[in-house]
């Protein structure tokens, strides 16, 4: 039941404890997170007065108030908006995403009937008087003060808020139930073996959900789906849609991005057995997430377990695999901008217009170093209201001191001193001939930037690089060239 402390979305939490108001209440902005994390437990100690006033202060610690504490502050502060949440009778199967799942075993349907108890149970706490009866834990606000920072369910009904641009209530029961879905495929991504050696470590005292809660709060989970979901507003919301339809178009691509499933690539193992005189192969199949091949992926008995564009849409997220392994199939036409700025190139290509493509993937609207260097220059200056999307707010901002009125700065371009750029690494060995050739590919690719949008570049760089020396010919082209900017 604790587990409910991090996918329950609780209105009260999310509203009263916006970690937006540690810039906006104050003289001087909370930027260290045990500083924000005791403001906030000051303040929810009056809040839970009303409920733990004629509390019990004997016996052990009652944990049922960690996931109650929430649903009994939304219950006293926000009576009619908990009761319409509550009283869905589907509540558990919208919550963990059941109804979207085709295929269940027995293990499925045991943990589907354990979730519906819990949720049964925390039910009769929303729409009753009952709380519970033991002893409140006597870090109980400190704990609350973490989960309104950055929850799962939490952050990510602010984040939903934020991009509806205050245009729907957090007490709405649809975007309450995207948030509680979203904080369910949460609770899949921190089950994974991976991550949960990650996060609990060698310590395991202390219960794993709070281990997650804490990671959530210092990774600064909030911050990191707002930028998320503004970015997912540009790359996969309707265009013209309502508010309602760019919250489930964002919310399910979130999703998406969450649960996509671990590679299994092949691997030979070899050895020599002495016995028989002969060299043995075996296959075997290794685990893989954080670095993924840009691909379909099938299982052994050729089932598929992902496509290749839920690998892309797994990379274009805070979220794994952070490195992605493409041949060229990747390098023309596809977008892996808003969360990369490296390139990694293995081998050359032979012209300066593929070297453009393959960089041209991850320099692209809205671009990685494009937001980090926003973030930069105005992530503390600005005085946001609580339910502004703080990026949009930013970017107005960065339009108003651009030099280029024209759409480049600061969408496609924003440089700063010490800032992010557009990387770009070789894997060529010293005095290979890969290694030779890359002055001479820069140096074309610098021309070749200068005759964009001309028929053939190809043929028009080789005949110009031949006839005239670079210094003369770039500065010939600086002479003829056409501006095509609006």
């Amino acid at each position: 039941m604790p587990l409910l402390a991090l996918i329950y979305p609780s209105v009260f939490l999310a509203t009263k404890y916006d970690p937006l108001l540690l810039f906006k209440e104050r003289d001087a902005p909370l930027l260290n997170v045990a500083e924000a994390v005791a403001y906030f437990e000051k303040l929810i100690l009056k809040a839970l007065e009303p409920l733990t006033s004629d509390a019990v202060t004997s016996g052990p610690e009652d944990e049922t108030w960690y996931w109650a504490a929430p649903i009994l502050l939304d219950r006293l502060e926000y009576p009619r908006e908990t009761k319409e949440w509550w009283n869905n009778e589907s509540l558990a199967s919208i919550w963990s995403g059941e109804s979207e799942n085709q295929e269940k075993d027995k293990t499925e349907d045991e943990t589907n009937s354990a979730w519906s108890a819990h949720v049964e149970e925390a039910r009769k706490v929303a729409l009753s008087t009952l709380r519970p009866q033991g002893r409140p834990p006597q870090d109980l606000a400190i704990v609350l003060a973490q989960i309104a920072l950055a929850s799962p369910a939490v952050s990510s009904l602010r984040a939903l808020a934020r991009v509806a641009a205050g245009n729907i209530s957090l007490g709405n029961s649809i975007l309450r139930n995207k948030a509680g879905a979203l904080g369910w495929a949460f609770r899949s991504l921190f089950n994974t073996p991976e991550n949960t050696s990650l996060i609990r470590g060698n310590d395991a005292r202390e219960p794993y959900w709070r281990r997650v809660l804490e990671y959530c709060v210092n990774g600064n989970l909030q911050s990191t789906l707002d930028e998320y979901a503004h970015v997912l507003k540009d790359l996969a919301a309707r265009v013209d849609g309502s508010p309602m339809e760019i919250v489930e178009d964002i919310s399910s691509a979130l999703s998406k991005a969450t649960s996509i499933r671990i590679a299994q690539p092949g691997a030979d193992r070899i050895w020599v057995d002495d016995a028989n005189k002969k060299v043995m192969i075996k296959k075997e199949r290794l685990r893989s997430r954080f670095a993924m091949r840009y691909g379909d992926e099938q299982a052994d008995d050729g089932r598929m377990l992902f496509r290749a564009d839920s690998v892309r849409q797994a990379f274009n997220s805070p979220f794994w695999p952070f490195v992605l392994i493409t041949t060229s199939v990747g390098q023309e036409g596809l977008d892996f901008h808003p969360y990369c700025h490296a390139v990694v190139h293995w081998n050359l290509p032979s012209n300066p217009v593929d070297l453009e493509q393959r960089e041209g993937r991850v320099h692209r609207f809205k671009g990685h170093a494009v937001r980090r260097n926003i973030a930069i220059h105005f992530g503390r200056e600005l005085n946001l209201n609580v339910l502004t999307d703080p990026w949009q707010e930013m970017f107005e901002a960065a339009e108003t001191i651009a030099e280029d009125k024209q759409g480049l700065n600061p969408f496609w371009v924003f440089p700063i001193k010490n800032g992010a750029v557009i990387e770009r690494h070789v894997m060529a060995l010293p005095l290979s001939r890969e290694a030779a050739r890359l002055p001479a590919l820069r140096k074309s690719l610098a021309v070749y930037r200068m005759v964009f949008g001309q028929p053939r570049q190809d043929d028009l760089l080789s005949y110009l690089m031949a006839k005239m020396p670079r210094p003369e010919l770039i500065k010939c082209l600086e002479q003829i060239k056409i501006d095509l900017s609006p």
